[in-house]
């Protein structure tokens, strides 16, 4: 076997390793100098922090009492808008009421009407429909009569063509002398 299939490769190998040992000790200082800077960073938000929250706490304390104050009249207010509205809701429901009653009558009153209107017209319906069933039973007795009447006619005719009477006699033989 070739000695270069096993040369070439611990080469490489021992090239990688001071390669990921550089590599290993400069990431190890670069991750503590960030570490450190954290360490800065959050400490300054900290007292960033404690410094915000007394203002909060006196910002809030200061309009908890505003809000308080102006909770008070606007309960006033609504109070009495509330009783305003409860009087005219009052006067509003009776006079609707007053015309409710009105058209209730009214329409008791059309109904009424419109129940007389349908009647009228079925019987006018029923009147009409009778004369017309009366026609049309005249139409086909009519027509009934002229069919037996030319029956009639026809069988007579028949009957006289088919009787001796009916007929011509014969003619008299000529005279024979």
């Amino acid at each position: 076997m070739k000695k270069s299939y096993f040369i070439f490769p611990i080469i490489l190998m021992v090239a990688f390793y001071f390669y990921y040992r550089n590599f290993t000790v400069e990431n190890a200082i670069k991750e503590a100098e960030e570490e450190k800077q954290r360490i800065e960073l959050i400490a300054a938000e900290e007292a960033q922090q404690a410094e915000a929250e007394l203002r909060a706490k006196e910002d809030s304390d200061r309009r908890t009492a505003e809000r308080e104050a102006s909770d008070a009249e606007k309960i006033a207010e609504r109070r009495a808008k509330w009783a305003a509205s409860g009087q005219e809701i009052a006067d509003d429901t009776a006079k609707y009421s007053t015309e409710g009653d009105k058209f209730a009558q009214e329409k008791a009153d059309l109904e009424l009407t419109l129940l007389e209107t349908r009647n009228a017209h079925q019987k006018l319906s029923a009147e009409t429909f009778e004369l017309r069933k009366a026609v049309e039973l005249g139409l086909v007795a009519k027509r009934t009569a002229e069919l037996n009447e030319r029956r009639f006619v026809e069988m007579v005719s028949i009957r006289a063509k088919a009787s001796a009477m009916a007929q011509m006699p014969p003619p008299p033989p000529p005279p024979t002398d």
